[in-house]
């Protein structure tokens, strides 16, 4: 991973926890929600980063039970919903 991804991620994470962490706790969000990824393909499987992996400096704006609004460049916003996932399992490796 690039430096400064990893920074950015830790920097997302800070904001996130200071803005959002009692928050995110009360409406049931979990660490996989949050900072999840998949092991065997990280960036490659898109689909299983959880929300602080996907801010990229940008703000939460919302948060609900289901999803979190984040302010896109433009001034919209771009809609994460919460998904939960099976744990992989070796033989679904690629």
């Amino acid at each position: 991973m690039p430096d400064r991804r990893w920074q950015q991620f830790e920097a997302d994470a800070e904001v996130f926890i200071r803005d959002f962490g009692a928050t995110a706790a009360a409406l049931g969000w979990d660490a996989t929600d949050l900072f999840g990824h998949d092991s065997v393909a990280p960036w490659q499987r898109v689909d299983r980063l959880g929300l602080v992996w996907l801010l990229d400096g940008r703000a939460v704006i919302a948060l609900s039970d289901r999803a979190a609004s984040i302010l896109a460049a433009g001034g919209g916003a771009l809609t994460f919903s919460r998904r939960r996932y099976e744990p992989q399992k070796m033989d679904d490796a690629p």
